[in-house]
């Protein structure tokens, strides 16, 4: 849900809050999203203080309006050290902000050109769902799981990379594939949308919601803990 200062408030008010409840009715998780920029372009995820306020604010409005989130995700794959730590606070596990390899700190993004799976510390670490990448190069047009910048070619050769890597550790590993609202009410978008995320379903993959996502992080750890355990990845 886009909680933007434009939109701070519109998305839990009618009619808007009656086709949350039906999603999660339906079983779909429901991400918390606050885009927060500044007029010159530069990312508040920057200033903590903020950030608590906006989450605190999130979450009382989806109270009142009798919403709830499972996940969380940065506007921009912005993101704050302490972040975690927040999230936890409110009772999100899951996090779905990390974009492997992007770094501009103007945006308060710098992420490791690597897998993330749990970010945070002790008993502040929250499950990390990353973008779809190919562990290469960092162009959003051919690199990742990105709907609007791809062709259906190139999400098929990113996804065929991720489950790759994912047969060859024998761990499975959950991604994130990102499309947008503006993309999912244009004809073309959307279509490309449910060809590759049928294309997947039929190549190893499956489709989840943030408990399902938990579920694969914990036999992830297991799996690293205990070589033998039968995983079968990406199926």
């Amino acid at each position: 849900m886009h909680t933007s200062p434009r939109y701070r408030n519109d998305f839990f008010e009618g009619p808007y809050h009656e086709f949350w409840q039906q999603r999660r009715a339906a079983g779909t998780s429901i991400a918390l999203h606050p885009h927060e920029d500044r007029e010159d372009g530069s990312s508040l995820y920057d200033d903590l203080d903020h950030l608590e306020k906006v989450i605190d604010m999130s979450m009382t409005s989806a109270v009142s309006a009798n919403i709830s989130f499972d996940i969380f995700r940065s506007g921009g794959f912005s993101f704050h050290p302490n972040l975690p730590a927040l999230l936890r606070n409110v009772g999100l596990a899951v996090d779905c902000s990390a974009a492997p390899g992007q770094r501009d700190i103007s945006r308060a993004m710098d992420w490791p050109a690597t897998q993330v799976s749990a970010i945070g510390e002790g008993e502040r670490v929250i499950a990390e769902i990353p973008l779809g990448w190919n562990g290469s190069g960092t162009a959003f047009e051919q690199d990742y799981l990105y709907n609007e910048k791809q062709d259906l070619e190139g999400l098929k050769r990113v996804w065929d990379y991720i489950l790759k890597q994912s047969e060859a550790s024998r761990i499975p590993r959950a991604v994130n594939f990102l499309t947008h609202a503006f993309g999912l009410v244009d004809p073309h978008w959307r279509e490309q949308a449910i060809r590759f995320l049928d294309w997947a379903c039929r190549h190893g993959g499956a489709l989840v919601n943030a408990e399902g996502a938990l579920r694969m992080m914990s036999l992830t750890t297991l799996s690293e803990k205990q070589s033998t355990l039968p995983i079968y990845a990406g199926r």
